[in-house]
């Protein structure tokens, strides 16, 4: 069954409405909109009070050479049957953003705690940044672009002095 997209098109005319802002269809049922990291809890509360209920995921992807990371809050009306990306960049130097704990309760929660590991972003507002998977981790964020996980392993791994592991060790 082809979709006319009609359900797509007119969440985007609402947000033109609202935010003056234009949005992209990726396929049926996927809308992303790219917003400022000031503006994250503005448009996260008027999308659930659109019917985006679900939070789906927190992702973090790193962009290395901008300085930034990118973080895309995948928001689910299941209504309309729409996933609805939300986008926007922080400074990877000082990589802070709002929490949206006070709209998706424990959900935000643990999206946010995991990210806040592995890339080191301090999710404002946020009371529990505490370690979930990298219990007593020492150093970078391990999902970091610049993170050297060969270097890593090796030296938390293997023996320097183990004949059969000393290869490890060679470039």
């Amino acid at each position: 069954m082809k979709s006319d997209l009609k359900k797509e098109k007119t969440i985007l005319e609402k947000i033109k409405r609202k935010f003056g802002r234009e949005g992209t269809i990726q396929r049926a049922h996927r809308v992303w909109i790219s917003i400022d990291k000031e503006e994250l809890l503005d448009w996260a509360k008027w999308l659930r009070q659109e019917g985006f209920i679900h939070l789906s995921a927190i992702s973090v992807s790193d962009w290395l050479e901008e300085k930034k990371y990118k973080v895309a809050y995948l928001l689910w009306s299941f209504e309309d049957n729409i996933l609805l990306v939300l986008n926007t960049k922080i400074d990877r130097e000082n990589p802070v953003i709002d929490s949206i704990i006070p709209l998706w309760g424990n959900n935000a929660q643990a999206h946010e705690r995991e990210n806040w590991e592995f890339f080191g972003i301090n999710f404002k507002g946020n009371p529990n940044l505490i370690p979930l998977f990298t219990e007593n981790w020492q150093g970078a964020p391990p999902f970091g672009k610049d993170f050297n996980w060969q270097e890593y392993v090796r030296d938390e791994y293997y023996n320097k002095e183990n004949k059969r592991e000393r290869g490890y060790y060679e470039d």
